[in-house]
């Protein structure tokens, strides 16, 4: 099924001239998972990828502005597949793009700020992380035929993806009806739409899956996953994202994390915001359902494992911007630790995920995600290689959206 490439009008913002910038002796990770390039020539015409390879091989124009990024690493803009960005959008979005997350995709009560922050990117005003959004999620809907009305409303507003939740909340709310769930994958995907889908329990993937949903927006949480949901997901080339930053996010406090001390974290917040690991410390210790959201976690961590063995498309999505908190651009950064010391991907398989993959679900690939010549230049530079460490994703030396060094 073909579906719905999101507007692009603007993507050029940062980069309307024709200004050629080089970027020399850099490595570069494309994000196809092929092997980085040593001593690569980067060259950036009009906000796109004009020419890269080896410097033997890439020449560049007199007239070009030369950026020397010798010992330095040039990887992919991050596209985080899932946030929440419906509450100080502005200031958000701009967070995320100073920690080199490039695109957020906004799953769920998003609003009219969002859409008109998104619709003001794609007229060239960008001011941070490029925009993708749900606008709203069918949770507690109850009527298909309402619910087939609301889809069409979201791709009249041009919604980039629908989002469906099931799931009940521990017993304490009821789950969406599966036939309300089957009306708004068929009417989105007559309308060109992707379908995302919040699930905790095996049999609600399981359902889903069969039934032809695009992504599911975490892992399986009740149950270890077996071969059966496996080789289906793989056959229908489902998304899965684990949000293993999230899942731990709602006990982590307790365990006083090192990450509370490091630099990047803390000078990527507020010091209001500051405070509330301490608040969090002392409530999550009162939780009586700590237990339950330390085992939600561990199966998690468990079925990614299972499932990046087993070659399934693995998304990067941290479910930041909302909960307890989850910090915007800090836990996308933690989401791949995670995905490393807990999942068991590889650095290299995290890149591919966060770029390849994360652009591909969103069906915007042949303008974004991976580096080749003619896309648009997102991209990030570091000051150690990934490969070597995923956690030197956080030696951040600039972002580029669009071309342009954003500040």
């Amino acid at each position: 099924m073909k579906f719905k490439t999101p507007l692009l009008i603007g993507i050029m913002a940062f980069g309307l001239s024709a200004q050629t910038t080089v970027f020399t002796h850099a490595n570069l990770i494309d994000g196809t998972g092929r092997a980085p390039i040593p001593d690569a020539t980067f060259v950036v015409t009009g906000g796109r990828i004009a020419d890269m390879g080896p410097a033997s091989k890439v020449h560049a124009p007199a007239s070009a502005t030369v950026v020397d990024l010798a010992g330095q690493t040039i990887i992919p803009g991050i596209i985080n597949l899932h946030s929440h960005i419906g509450e100080n959008t502005a200031a958000r979005i701009r967070t995320y793009a100073k920690y080199g997350i490039t695109s957020t995709a906004g799953l769920g009560g998003d609003g009219e700020e969002v859409l008109k922050l998104r619709n003001a990117q794609r007229a060239g005003d960008i001011q941070g992380a490029r925009i993708y959004t749900a606008q709203r999620r069918f949770e507690f809907d109850k009527d298909p035929v309402e619910a087939r009305a609301l889809v069409a409303k979201l791709a009249e507003q041009h919604a980039d993806v629908v989002k469906i939740v099931i799931d009940n909340r521990r017993n304490t709310a009821v789950k969406l009806p599966r036939e309300v769930a089957l009306a708004v994958i068929d009417e989105a995907h007559k309308r060109h739409m992707k379908v995302f889908a919040h699930i905790h329990d095996y049999d609600d993937a399981k359902f889903l899956v069969d039934n032809g949903v695009d992504m599911l927006a975490h892992e399986v949480r009740d149950r270890e996953v077996d071969d059966a949901l496996i080789n289906e997901i793989k056959k229908k080339r489902v998304v899965i994202t684990a949000t293993l930053s999230r899942e731990s996010s709602v006990f982590v406090y307790v365990d006083s994390p090192a990450w509370l001390n490091d630099p990047f974290f803390i000078n990527g917040t507020t010091p209001e915001r500051l405070q509330k690991p301490a608040e969090l410390k002392i409530s999550q210790a009162k939780d009586p359902a700590i237990a339950l959201n330390r085992k939600d976690f561990e199966l998690a961590a468990i079925n990614l494992k299972k499932m990046a063995a087993a070659g399934v498309r693995i998304g990067m999505g941290s479910d930041s911007g909302n909960g307890p908190p989850r910090y915007e651009g800090f836990f996308e950064h933690l989401e791949m630790e995670l995905m490393v010391k807990n999942g068991g991907m590889t650095p290299m398989q995290v890149i591919t995920a966060f770029s390849k993959t994360n652009s591909e679900a969103l069906g915007v690939d042949k303008e974004f995600g991976t580096l080749a010549k003619g896309k648009v230049a997102d991209f990030d530079v570091l000051r150690k290689s990934p490969l070597d460490d995923i956690t030197n994703t956080r030696t951040l030396s600039a972002v580029y959206i669009g071309g342009k060094k954003f500040e």
